[in-house]
């Protein structure tokens, strides 16, 4: 007849052991890897793309402001933003090229950069400005850093986006300029905004 053995009981409860101690360290390494991105999301809210439903009211409001200047061509890629976003793309170019009648350009063609732009790893073009290939990539690059620092940084007031014209330094930086950049950007956001009852009111008067 075959005779079992029965196992060592001092290896078995070392093998256990071996186990669990195992089993904890992964337990343990995988908490704080869920633990730092949970915090991670928290602290720092996703930026959502920028090809949102098209919004024909913003697109309305833009061309009605803008009528004229070159910046009312780019209308339907500015629609594409939420309303804040929108607002200061408008606000923010009509103070640095006046809508599109001051630009930097590169070989004597318009760059599209109606915002002051700058990304040393994009082509420049005058004054050191981004050269941008097409509006289309002019509004939806200028627009999603606007867009992250709105949502993500909370910069969502005309004098929390000051930093657009001078940086970090700007916190210390209280002279006639930014003062000036702050009031006008201010005055065009707030006029982007109130267009809004106005469009909706004549939306619902062709009703």
């Amino acid at each position: 007849m075959r005779r079992f053995r029965l196992s060592d009981p001092t290896r078995s409860k070392r093998l256990y052991q071996w186990l669990l101690g195992g089993f904890t360290i992964w337990f343990i390494l995988l908490f704080f890897v869920f633990h730092s991105i949970v915090l991670d999301l928290l602290a720092t809210p996703p930026v959502p793309d920028w090809v949102i439903p098209y919004d024909k009211d913003i697109a309305t409001r833009v061309r009605e402001m803008t009528h004229g200047y070159p910046i009312e061509g780019m209308s339907e890629y500015i629609a594409r933003f939420d309303e804040k976003t929108a607002g200061f793309l408008v606000s923010i170019a009509k103070k640095e090229s006046s809508w599109g009648e001051r630009v930097p350009v590169l070989d004597g063609r318009d760059c599209y950069n109606y915002w002051g732009f700058r990304d040393p790893d994009n082509t420049l073009g005058s004054g050191g400005h981004t050269c941008f290939t097409s509006p289309e990539q002019a509004v939806r690059q200028v627009g999603k850093r606007i867009r992250e620092l709105v949502y993500t940084y909370d910069r969502d007031t005309p004098r929390e986006m000051v930093v657009w014209k001078c940086g970090s330094s700007c916190s210390q930086d209280i002279s006639g300029s930014v003062q000036k950049w702050i009031s006008d950007v201010d005055w065009y956001y707030d006029d982007f905004m109130e267009r809004k009852s106005q469009v909706l009111g004549t939306q619902s008067e062709r009703n």
